[in-house]
């Protein structure tokens, strides 16, 4: 686990000195742009294709990673909450680097091998064990280091209970609280979502296609080598908005 998440952690250039200069969101951002970099497609989305009625169901997946030679990709489910997609990310990441690809969900602890040790390498990239138990404050309560380390590293409250109870600081208890919590979280966001648009299509849509993809597709389809017909298709976009609305982006 530790010689994986120090080769992660330097492959992605992770530097833990700046996570205090830096918002949650920016921090994912970063991360799927390190990882697109070194050749790793990231998708995120939270609905079968554009079809806004087929929402994908957090319950099932939080994401999956395709460990191909040539082509390995990472899907994030865009439902989860935003914290809990970088602990997700992280463990796709760990998948690739062990060449074995797998589906990922909350069922700790009673997830298989891998699923176990893909979680263990995600945890220690994200919060590595000695930064964790000296930040580990046991004269606050249980709740107060969970909310603190969540904030310091960036991820969720899940992910920082799986961590605090692998180091023997919480109960089981505690991590089937935690994740109580996130779906009560989860469920009312949901609810709260109904009726309301998604944003703006073309700004999200690189996102959901692999910013890198996207724009390969776009600059080939402008460079005339790619139909714009095709490269709409591959895009799930019109064709009309690869030269209208994308190729401002690339």
């Amino acid at each position: 686990v530790q010689e994986i998440a120090i080769d992660i952690t330097k492959s992605l250039k992770i530097d833990r000195m700046q996570l205090e200069k830096i918002k949650k969101e920016d921090y994912f951002k970063k991360i799927v742009c390190e990882v697109e970099f070194i050749g790793i497609l990231v998708f995120r989305n939270g609905i079968v294709k554009v079809n806004t009625r087929r929402s994908l169901d957090v319950d099932e997946f939080r994401g999956f990673a395709i460990a191909d030679k040539y082509t390995p990709a990472i899907f994030i489910n865009g439902n989860d909450a935003p914290s809990a997609q970088l602990f997700t990310l992280l463990h796709e990441i760990a998948h690739i680097w062990i060449g074995e690809g797998g589906v990922s969900n909350l069922a700790y602890p009673f997830e298989n091998r891998i699923e176990s040790h893909c979680n263990k390498i995600a945890a220690e990239v994200l919060m590595p064990t000695r930064s964790f138990e000296e930040l580990w404050d046991n004269e606050l309560t249980k709740d107060s280091n969970i909310s603190s380390l969540s904030n310091f590293f960036k991820t969720s409250e899940i992910s920082v209970v799986i961590k605090a109870h692998q180091l023997n600081l919480v109960s089981n208890e505690d991590v089937c609280k935690v994740r109580e919590d996130l779906e009560q979280h989860l469920r009312r966001e949901k609810s709260a979502k109904k009726g309301k648009g998604g944003g703006n299509f073309y700004n999200t849509l690189p996102w959901r296609n692999s910013q890198f993809l996207t724009n390969t597709i776009v600059k080939d389809a402008l460079n005339q080598n790619t139909l714009l017909q095709e490269a709409g298709r591959l895009l799930h976009a019109k064709p009309n908005a690869i030269v209208n609305r994308l190729s401002e982006r690339v």
